[in-house]
């Protein structure tokens, strides 16, 4: 068995705080809400494990940047066939954990320059300046956050 990278063991018991104590006291009691959030990291770091060759006692603030995060956005729609709906609802329960109050900024760095989003008419990942809502449909007129 490999020796946990530090980094990887703060970002893991990040996460089991958000999932364990956050969603229940913050988001929601209801337990779809915590599957979905449990899903969609689940997809996000078999997706770094079997994509990337990234193990999760490997993870590191760099596995949370934009341009992975938009690899894994492209892999759901391509490779899994997930709609842009649900890549939506995907990358929202992503970003819930990302962008979380707390004493670590690890986290949430990389990702934060800009909001990452997708329109319908484009097909591809594009960066959001602005004020969008982060549902619905974007300035252009575009599908939203993807």
């Amino acid at each position: 068995m490999k020796k946990a990278e530090k980094e990887s063991i703060i970002i893991a018991r990040h996460i089991h705080t958000f999932l364990r104590e956050y969603v229940p006291s913050q988001k929601s009691h209801s337990e779809n809400t915590l599957k979905s959030y449990e899903y969609a990291i689940s997809l996000y770091i078999g997706f770094l494990e079997d994509e990337k060759g990234i193990d999760p006692e490997r993870l590191s603030c760099d596995c949370f940047g934009r341009d992975m995060i938009e690899e894994w956005l492209r892999w759901l729609a391509d490779t899994r066939g997930c709609s842009p709906e649900t890549c939506n609802i995907r990358l929202a329960s992503l970003m819930g954990v990302l962008e979380v109050p707390r004493g670590q900024a690890c986290l949430h760095a990389p990702h934060q320059r800009g909001r990452i989003r997708h329109t319908a008419e484009e097909g591809d990942a594009q960066e959001s300046k602005g004020h969008e809502q982060r549902s619905g449909a974007g300035a252009d007129g575009g599908a939203g956050y993807f």
